[in-house]
């Protein structure tokens, strides 16, 4: 096998590695994972492993349509869209856009808030 196609599948695979379980963070089965990635940045980083994994493992298309034997709307297509994912991705670490997020977090963060104001009230604290 070619050094640059092994390369290429091994990053592919990373990317398939990596989206996985931020697949199964946004069906709500991995909230637990969520809760752990999530100290580490200010953003949703549980959620946006999802794009930057599927932009890894896209990288793998993005080769076959820089050829210059493709036909070029294909490209046209293909990579402003496998840059959007990417963008999402990074920025996802540091804020995830409200429409991005699954029902389940829009849920629960209106809860944490209201179970803060309850605690911040409580007079048994002082």
């Amino acid at each position: 096998m070619d050094p640059e196609a092994a390369v290429t599948l091994g990053v592919a695979a990373f990317g398939l590695l990596v989206m996985v379980p931020g697949l199964l963070v946004y069906s709500g089965r991995f909230r637990h994972y969520r809760a752990g990635l999530n100290i580490l940045w200010t953003g949703e980083p549980a959620l946006a492993s999802t794009y930057i994994g599927a932009a890894f493992a896209l990288f793998p298309v993005t080769q076959f349509v820089i050829q210059p034997n493709v036909y070029p709307l294909i490209g046209l297509v293909f990579l402003p869209l496998y840059f959007l994912i990417a963008v999402i991705g990074i920025l996802g670490n540091f804020w995830m856009p409200r429409p991005l997020q699954p029902k389940w977090i829009k849920e629960e963060k209106p809860r944490e808030k209201q179970e803060q104001t309850i605690r911040a009230a409580d007079p048994r604290k002082s």
